[in-house]
């Protein structure tokens, strides 16, 4: 295992590197913060077992981090703050992790006892994969199974997924897509690979998760294997904008009602309204268990009073979203003239 991270580069670069020039969807901007986290250590959970299986291939997963951060119940919470609070960068597509596999679903997992990531290996990377508990579970997990110095596994990782395309998330998003058309969209931006090399998985919702890259032995791509496909390619897909930068505004009414917002607050409540029950409408009203939703997985709950009937209205234009008002239904009568 140690002597296979070496080769790595030289596989990549003829599997990879040669894909053309085309618009990325990664980080619009990444601020390494000061003092980065110690992570803690990760070992397998009850009942899983340690597998150092043959590699036979490997898979390059990938995550579409709008998608992650709307399902996160607190954005600034420790494990994603980095990646979803929006202070230190706003993300696209971030590495999930450079898997090795074989020819079952036994792939190796936990070969060796893993240490604490240092810290320059994590500040290295942490653009790539925003968590560096993240980073430091994809390493006890599965780099101990591809080499025994983690900064060698990440320089290979990040070499690779760095030298993936992406189409057009903004045209993806725009409408509804299918597993078919987004393995496609992928492979059509990344020379030498065929949509069948490219696994897609969803949420229970239909929304993209994330896309895996299927690679052989010596990490040129190749077919996926049939437990590697993901989601059928009939099963339609929704893509969760990706947002460059969102203005909240607040009315005075609604201010009287929800105080002490913080922008991160905010900024949250305004993605998670746009990507997720807005849906591109211009204006709208929000009520019933869409709102309950909304307001039990915002990190600000306390904020709001909750009862049956109780509407929020808004308005959105572009990347701006106005919180007009929130109020009972009986209170409402004649304000959607506000929306116009």
């Amino acid at each position: 295992m140690s002597g296979l991270i070496l080769r790595w580069h030289n596989f990549a670069a003829l599997s990879l590197l040669l894909a053309p020039t085309a618009p990325q969807a990664q980080a619009l901007a990444c601020k390494i913060p000061d003092r980065i986290p110690v992570p803690r250590l990760e070992q397998p959970k009850r009942g899983e077992p340690v597998r150092k299986t043959l590699t036979t291939g490997y898979l390059l997963a990938m995550s579409w981090s709008p998608q992650h951060c709307a399902n996160v119940r607190g954005p600034r919470d420790a494990r994603d703050r980095f990646q979803c609070a929006g202070e230190n960068g706003r993300f696209g597509w971030v590495l999930h992790g450079l898997w090795p596999e074989t020819d079952s679903r036994d792939y190796p997992q936990w070969c060796r006892p893993a240490r604490i990531v240092p810290q320059p290996v994590l500040r290295e990377h942490l653009c790539m994969a925003p968590s560096a508990q993240l980073l430091q579970h994809e390493w006890a997990k599965h780099g101990t199974c591809m080499s025994p110095h983690p900064a060698a596994y990440f320089r290979s990782a990040e070499m690779l997924f760095r030298a993936v395309r992406f189409p057009d998330m903004a045209t993806l998003a725009a409408k509804p897509q299918t597993v078919g058309s987004v393995r496609r969209a992928i492979a059509a931006a990344n020379r030498g690979v065929t949509a069948p090399m490219v696994a897609v998985t969803t949420d229970r919702q239909g929304w993209l998760k994330e896309v895996r890259l299927c690679l052989g032995p010596r990490m040129r791509p190749q077919r996926c294997k049939p437990f590697q496909v993901g989601a059928r390619d009939v099963r339609t897909v929704r893509v969760r904008p990706m947002l460059k930068k969102m203005t909240v505004l607040f009315t005075d009414e609604f201010n009287k009602k929800v105080n002490n917002m913080t922008p991160t607050d905010r900024t949250w409540l305004a993605e998670k309204l746009y990507g997720e029950i807005a849906e591109y409408e211009k204006t709208g009203i929000i009520s019933g268990e869409p709102l309950k939703r909304l307001i039990k997985d915002f990190d600000g709950a306390s904020k709001f009073k909750w009862s049956e009937g109780v509407r929020l209205y808004y308005q959105l234009k572009g990347n701006t979203i106005l919180f007009i008002d929130y109020l009972p239904k009986q209170e409402a009568v004649g304000d959607e003239a506000a929306l116009t």
